[in-house]
């Protein structure tokens, strides 16, 4: 698979249960990226982080990090306000530097914004512009990507988008978002662009940047996101489930 889709690396492992429907992945799948963290960082790292469930259960897995690293976690994503706040990028790097008894720096700012001439003059602001700075010096950064189908999507538990505006995007080609930021099966935002340019976040362009980009997923739901992702360029390293994986292994469609 990594030969199939220029993969930089690839984990999979066995097929598990989750234990309750607050949980995207199995507890697995929650170890083995974390295990998989403690051994790729390093001190002076910044790991930059995006928001959702997924991250929510890996950070919360049962794994105890032997030796502290000396980097930095920073959220690619603003979030604010009181519902699922345990889901935002903020309060999930801040839990990611616990875990690795590292340092976080927090983005105070909306996810989303109403209008994106509003978003670009908050990026003028030197606090915010510190922060959206650091984007460009990521070393790492880890994602789950998103579909815009599922009984247990974060953009609609947290009220980002409604599921109106989500059925538009499947019906223009939306196959997955990362970090808000929607992409069709070839990879490209094209299509979504009016929404896409008001997330308060990381771009799918400076994503492609970042030397390591580690993608979450587990389900052969997520077969298509995964795939556009990869022809976007948006991830070179997969931690994934069977299921997952055979499905990329059986997709049809030639990169």
């Amino acid at each position: 698979m990594e030969e199939k889709f220029g993969f930089r690396e690839v984990i999979v492992v066995e097929d598990r249960p989750s234990r309750s429907e607050s949980e995207h992945i199995s507890p697995l799948l929650g170890t083995t990226t974390l295990a998989y963290l403690d051994r790729i960082l390093k001190d002076g790292d910044m790991v930059g982080v995006t928001l959702g469930l997924t991250l929510y259960n890996i950070v919360h897995a049962d794994y105890t990090v032997d030796k502290a690293v000396q980097c930095c976690f920073v959220p690619v994503l603003g979030g604010v306000g009181e519902t699922y706040a345990e889901l935002h990028a903020n309060r999930l790097a801040e839990e990611f530097a616990r875990k690795f008894r590292s340092d976080f720096l927090p983005f105070y700012a909306p996810a989303l914004f109403s209008d994106a001439g509003v978003l670009q003059g908050f990026k003028k602001e030197p606090s915010v512009r510190k922060v959206f700075s650091l984007f460009e010096r990521l070393d790492v950064v880890l994602f789950s990507i998103g579909v815009p189908q599922g009984d247990y999507s974060t953009v609609l538990r947290m009220k980002y988008i409604d599921e109106k505006i989500l059925k538009a995007f499947s019906e223009q080609g939306a196959v997955g978002d990362i970090g808000l930021q929607y992409f069709d099966i070839n990879g490209s935002p094209q299509a979504f662009v009016s929404h896409n340019e008001r997330v308060a976040g990381m771009t799918l362009a400076d994503l492609r940047k970042v030397p390591r980009r580690i993608a979450v997923v587990a389900g052969e739901d997520k077969v298509k996101a995964v795939v556009g992702a990869v022809r976007g360029g948006y991830i070179n390293t997969l931690i994934t489930d069977a299921s997952c994986a055979q499905a990329l292994v059986n997709f049809n469609e030639e990169l």
